[in-house]
């Protein structure tokens, strides 16, 4: 079957994993959202057959464990920025994909005692250049508390999420 623009999937969200089915929503309600196409999850794809030009995107996880009540799996899996043409947005498909299984979420997933094997969605997005990027947390993960945190940095999210930059 293959991927669909978002805007336009009828996939169930299940099918879609967090992120997609989160920017659905979005995209519902009228939000500003980048051109997005997902690929749900066990499902293959032909990217020659439907990337609408060479990029740049941005080749994301959209797994349904992700940002879950029980666990959040924050960092756990492969983003790939700034992917240009078939051949790069195909092998950016193949790492987020993979990522799902590799060492660091296996470890996550045995430390949460999680033993269900990840469904992995994967995105393709149209980069964006941003003034800033940010990650919020409904329940500090630091501390476990009720609260909400919000860290940011400058430009990409690069930098905060990779080398915790605050």
């Amino acid at each position: 079957m293959g991927p669909t623009l978002l805007s336009e999937d009828t996939t169930p969200s299940n099918r879609l994993g967090g992120k997609a089915s989160r920017m659905l929503w979005l995209i519902g309600q009228g939000f500003r959202v980048p051109e997005t196409w997902v690929i749900p999850a066990g499902e293959t794809y032909e990217v020659d057959a439907w990337l609408p030009d060479d990029g740049p995107w941005a080749v994301r996880s959209s797994a349904a464990v992700e940002d879950g009540f029980a666990s959040s799996y924050t960092g756990q899996f492969e983003t790939v920025l700034d992917v240009c043409g078939p051949a790069e947005v195909t092998e950016a498909i193949r790492t987020v994909r993979r990522s799902a299984s590799d060492a660091t979420a296996e470890a996550y997933r045995h430390r949460i005692r999680d033993d269900q094997p990840v469904a992995m969605a994967v995105i393709v997005q149209r980069m964006v250049r941003p003034r800033s990027s940010g990650v919020a947390f409904s329940r500090n993960p630091m501390t476990g508390l009720s609260e909400i945190v919000i860290e940011a940095v400058a430009g990409r999210g690069d930098a905060l999420v990779a080398e915790g930059v605050t």
